[in-house]
């Protein structure tokens, strides 16, 4: 390994698509702002850009760039920043609908900045397009960081976010791979890339029941294009529970977000819409939208146990609102144990941060795993059935199951005795399940305890009929999942979803073909 050492000095904006009265190079000139009105030192007629947008600004050699609370926000390399931010040459800087890169040249003034590489991968002549295959083909790396259910004064985890690293000198962050991406306009077939490898390396190794939240990138805010690439992971994987990341500051209007609802919703896929309450969509809006979940932006978030009585009780007012209207409320970028305390007074069902766990890789997450301390446990990390009864057998159990692998079993192992029922055509009220209409919509519960618990539930909640319970095996656990209720519409499902949140357990809107393809996935092992 082998330091070099890279000097840069004069700055310029390089339009990606020049517009008309805007050269192509641009010279910057601290302070330099960014907005729709005359005057500025650059002028863009955009409905998207703010009438004062943004700010590049000096501090001794470096350039930042500061969004001036701008509507739409103001992206870098594709992230929206929230705070003052430092430019390197070759980032990609967005404004509304704009795109620039931001160029030095020049070797003169400022500081130096010691790369640290290989020196071999360094010298591999190699353009830009070469670049950007090479890193679809083998250099992404799927990073994954859990998610938290803590309504009901417990904490479970229900899920993680797929987030992006790479293998490749220079792209290793989100940030340094959509900035080659956007160079080359293909920003949609790196967040898809993103998305599907982040589903692949979880499918083996994830419990079944794990939600995934996937993102999107404002480039690919196109039905068509969100469409295939959501299609290409139900084919895939037509069981897993996918929850597609959508931020406020694309979603221009609520005729947009209404056809892309529409589109992800023929796919059994619910919707998130992140970064709340930092941008333009108003209640009335929100309450046609009918997103699944809403990550609040995290400068609601950020040190809420030491914020005063009045932000504390907006923040609790927006949550009760969100609520009544059937969305789960999320927080990100929790960092304490004092801000999760906080967080749970306020009502928040859902949370990520640092205070629950890092971006892992998945061999980190496997390594997690807590080890099997008898063969019990060996078992319960068993996920398919069949797998599960060759296990038994290998652990020299006398009575197996004839003929059905989802007939009860009953297994001694160290003088412990489980029932196992695999399937949910084993439960007296499961043919209901089977004669719906595929297109209607059931409501999904899940219980880490006892069968007989998961039956008292739905018992003081509905006649005999109209629910079914089966079993799935994670890593380390085992569930009993409640499919119940059967809802002509999503909106039907999702007002009796309301009430199940004062029990502490959340329920999930799922598409009748979705759970029967689940199902039949157990039964067909």
């Amino acid at each position: 390994m082998q330091t070099f050492l890279i000097t840069e000095s004069t700055w310029y904006l390089i339009a990606k698509e020049p517009e008309a009265g805007i050269p192509p190079r641009i010279t910057i000139t601290p302070p330099f702002r960014i907005g729709r009105r005359e005057g500025f030192d650059l002028c863009l007629n955009c409905r998207n850009v703010s009438g004062l947008h943004a700010e590049l600004l000096q501090e001794g050699n470096q350039l930042l760039i500061e969004d001036l609370n701008s509507t739409n926000g103001t992206f870098v390399n594709g992230s929206k920043i929230r705070a003052r931010t430092t430019l390197k040459d070759g980032d990609t800087v967005q404004f509304g609908q704009s795109t620039f890169t931001v160029a030095c040249i020049g070797k003169d003034s400022a500081p130096e900045q010691t790369i640290v590489g290989n020196p071999a991968e360094l010298a591999i002549p190699e353009t830009t397009e070469e670049r950007f295959e090479r890193l679809l083909k083998n250099g992404v790396v799927p990073f994954f960081q859990p998610i938290y259910n803590i309504s009901g004064n417990s904490k479970q985890r229900i899920g993680y976010e797929v987030l992006g690293r790479s293998r490749l000198f220079g792209l290793k962050t989100p940030d340094q791979m959509f900035a080659i991406a956007t160079d080359l306009e293909k920003e949609s077939e790196l967040s898809r890339a993103l998305r599907l490898r982040g589903i692949e390396a979880a499918e083996s190794v994830l419990p079944a029941e794990m939600m995934l939240f996937v993102n999107t990138h404002p480039a690919e805010m196109d039905c068509v294009e969100i469409q295939e690439s959501l299609r290409e992971i139900r084919n895939k994987f037509p069981s897993r529970p996918i929850m597609l990341e959508l931020s406020e500051h694309v979603l221009y209007t609520p005729e947009t977000y209404a056809e892309m609802f529409k589109v992800v919703k023929d796919l059994d896929v619910q919707l998130v819409l992140h970064d709340f309450g930092a941008g333009q969509i108003r209640l009335a809006e929100l309450s046609k939208m009918d997103p699944d979940v809403i990550k609040f932006d995290c400068a609601l978030i950020q040190g809420i146990d030491r914020a005063d009585k009045q932000r504390q009780r907006l923040v609790a007012a927006m949550v009760k609102m969100v609520t009544e209207l059937g969305i789960t409320p999320m927080a990100e970028y929790v960092e304490t144990e004092a801000e999760h305390e906080t967080l749970q007074q306020l009502g928040f069902e859902l949370v990520q941060g640092f205070q629950y766990g890092h971006p892992s890789s998945i061999e980190e997450l496997v390594d997690d795993e807590p080890e099997s301390s008898n063969t019990r446990n060996d078992l319960t990390r068993e996920l398919r059935p069949l797998d599960k009864l060759k296990k038994l057998k290998e652990t020299g159990t006398t009575e197996l199951p004839k003929g059905n692998v989802a007939a009860k079993v009953e297994a001694k192992l160290e003088d412990e005795v489980f029932d196992y029922y695999a399937t949910v055509s084993d439960t007296k009220d499961a043919k209901w399940l089977r004669e719906q209409d595929d297109n209607c919509y059931t409501l999904q519960l899940m219980f880490a305890a006892t069968y007989e618990e998961a039956q008292d539930f739905v018992n003081e909640r509905s006649q005999n009929g109209d629910y079914a319970i089966y079993r799935k095996w994670s890593s380390n656990r085992e569930w009993h999942v409640v499919a119940f209720g059967v809802y002509n519409s999503r909106e039907q499902a999702q007002a009796e979803a309301t009430k199940f949140r004062d029990t502490g357990h959340s329920s999930w809107v799922r598409r009748i073909t979705a759970v029967k393809e689940e199902i039949e996935s157990i039964e067909n092992v």
